[in-house]
């Protein structure tokens, strides 16, 4: 699966297997939810609503094209910089942990 359909997915906060009627109905909920947000507060959330219409979209064309997706397909891939930052982290809140306790000895 493209990178953009995983994040039109992400944008309409949908699981992966949902079906077009889904995908409207949430397309629709978030329109309106924007739009009283910018009535309310009195910005415009454009951009917003045009980003969502756009993923609604490009997920409609999507399902249409390869079906309702299995929840098992997907298999998110891991790289090596998240793995690295993961393991960065890791030992630094190890050090931190290790000092912090040394201190109270």
């Amino acid at each position: 699966m493209l990178k953009e359909i995983k994040k039109c997915y992400h944008i309409l906060d949908l699981p992966y297997d949902a079906d077009i009627e889904q995908i409207k109905s949430r397309q629709k909920s978030l329109i309106k939810m924007y739009r009283a947000k910018g009535i309310r507060t009195g910005k415009s959330y454009k951009t917003k609503i045009n980003e969502v219409t756009a993923a609604g979209y490009a997920l409609q064309n999507f399902v249409k094209e390869n079906g309702v997706q299995k929840a098992s397909f997907f298999n998110f891939d891991t790289n090596e910089n998240d793995v690295a930052t993961s393991v960065f982290v890791l030992v630094l809140v190890v050090i931190v942990c290790t000092v912090t306790f040394l201190m109270l000895l």
